[in-house]
């Protein structure tokens, strides 16, 4: 059955179905690798055997399980840039070359160079992770977070899981966690960094791992401190419940999409889609423009200002204003003259906006009822100011000055003297430098120091003060 659009239908449907294909392979793949990785874990947890299995990609830096040169390369200068685990065959002779003391019967399982010491130093520091009695591990890729904030590093060199404990080879010598004294392992989720909490010990300590070999390191402390203390049962049980709900979160096989189901929106591609919105953004500009055009309308447009020094247009029916001068005023009412005429001042052009004077009324009587200009009185002379005279009162011993002042007490402090009281007064150098109020020093000077400590230091002190 043909109908309308097929064609476009159909190229759809194999898009779609391409589509989830690849989507379904890529979720089956990943499945399929946690799957095996918890399956080869429980084994290596119920053969009592703390090796776990090697996460895809694990070469290289974090080294293989059946690498005879792990533990010689991890000897000497705190060991080579590898990490990782040993087989039962090369545990024997590991660690020999170790910088660590170790039992007869002890078992190498791991090294871990350039490992570092922390310990937390608040109690209650946040982003800490907390003791897990039983640890699973876990293989989720290199951890490249930042570790949380509080640590304090304390030392720094090689670090070797044995199936007893965990050694430090530092700097300041050796730290160890044996296993059967430890409350718990936490591990951080997205930094390298591992604290072993021992039972007793109210500040944990750990290791801060390179980022390229701690999740092989971790998992192999995991699985030794639970065979250490006993607690394969717990792990095997925990890691049947992950296998079974593992099972139960297999990705099923994708639906093949139809013709029939394309939606309307696939009839048009999504770089139609983007075209068809540019165009309708400039028609909608070119409607903007066409409905409103451009200018603001003309009773909000504002008249052009005059140019600087140009005088402003003069209206064709401006009010009377008042003559710049009487005399004009006099002069243009004459004997002969039967009604006096309104009369304009010229006043000289302004730039900017242009003020008009009020319009006041001109008499028009007869000229003997207008009363007569008076004349002009001579200018007003100008004659200095008037310069103080000392007062002759006493003042209690200080110069005759117009301003008051005295070293009579009774009055007030001066804290702003006036300009002129150096002309009467013997001022000290720096006097209106001060901040102060006038004071008399033991020389007869006066000072603006009052009330500092440094009043009068040159002049032998302060012996009053000015009063006003």
């Amino acid at each position: 059955m043909r109908f309308p659009g097929a064609g476009w239908r159909r190229r759809w449907a194999r898009a779609e179905n391409r589509r989830r294909l690849r989507a379904y392979e890529t979720a089956l793949a990943e499945w399929q690798r946690r799957d095996t990785e918890l399956r080869r874990l429980r084994a290596a947890v119920a053969a009592g055997i703390p090796d776990p299995p090697a996460p895809a990609g694990a070469a290289g830096a974090e080294g293989t399980p059946g690498a005879p040169a792990l533990a010689a390369g991890a000897a000497g200068a705190g060991g080579a840039a590898g990490a990782g685990t040993l087989t039962a065959d090369d545990r024997a002779g590991a660690g020999a070359g170790l910088p660590v003391r170790l039992d007869p019967d002890e078992r190498v399982l791991a090294v871990a160079p350039a490992a570092r010491v922390v310990a937390v130093q608040a109690r209650h520091a946040g982003g800490t992770p907390g003791p897990e009695r039983v640890p699973v591990p876990r293989f989720d890729g290199p951890l490249t977070g930042r570790p949380p904030y509080g640590l304090r590093t304390l030392d720094d060199g090689l670090a070797v899981l044995t199936d007893r404990r965990v050694v430090l080879a530092g700097r300041t010598g050796e730290r160890e966690w044996p296993y059967r004294e430890l409350a718990g392992v936490g591990h951080h989720p997205a930094a390298p960094l591992t604290l072993l909490y021992k039972r007793g010990r109210r500040i944990a300590s750990g290791l801060l791992l390179p980022p390229a070999s701690a999740v092989r390191v971790r998992s192999v402390l995991d699985l030794a401190y639970v065979a250490a203390n006993g607690r394969q049962a717990e792990l095997l049980a925990w890691l049947d419940g992950m296998l079974e709900d593992h099972r139960a979160a297999r990705p099923d096989r994708p639906v093949v999409a139809a013709a029939a189901a394309a939606p309307l929106r696939a009839l048009v591609p999504e770089s139609g889609l983007a075209v068809g919105g540019a165009l309708a953004t400039a028609v909608l500009a070119v409607a903007g423009l066409l409905l409103w055009p451009s200018g603001p309308p003309r009773h909000r447009v504002a008249a052009p200002a005059a140019p600087v020094g140009t005088p402003g247009p003069v209206p064709a029916e401006a009010p009377d204003s008042i003559p710049a001068d009487p005399a004009d005023l006099a002069g243009s009412v004459g004997p002969a003259a039967s009604t006096a005429l309104p009369v304009r001042s010229i006043v000289a052009p302004r730039t900017g906006a242009r003020r008009r004077a009020p319009a006041v009324p001109v008499p028009t009587g007869s000229p003997a009822t207008l009363p007569p200009p008076s004349p002009a009185g001579p200018p007003p002379s100008r004659s200095a100011p008037p310069v103080p005279t000392p007062s002759a009162t006493s003042g209690c011993g200080a110069p005759p000055n117009p301003f008051g002042y005295t070293y009579c007490a009774g009055g007030g402090y001066v804290t702003s003297p006036a300009a002129g009281v150096c002309a009467f007064f013997g001022c000290v150098d720096d006097f209106w430098a001060g901040a102060g109020y006038l004071v008399v020093c033991d020389d007869g000077k006066i000072s603006r120091e009052g009330g500092r400590p440094t009043a009068c230091a040159d002049h032998g002190g302060v012996r009053q003060p000015v009063y006003a």
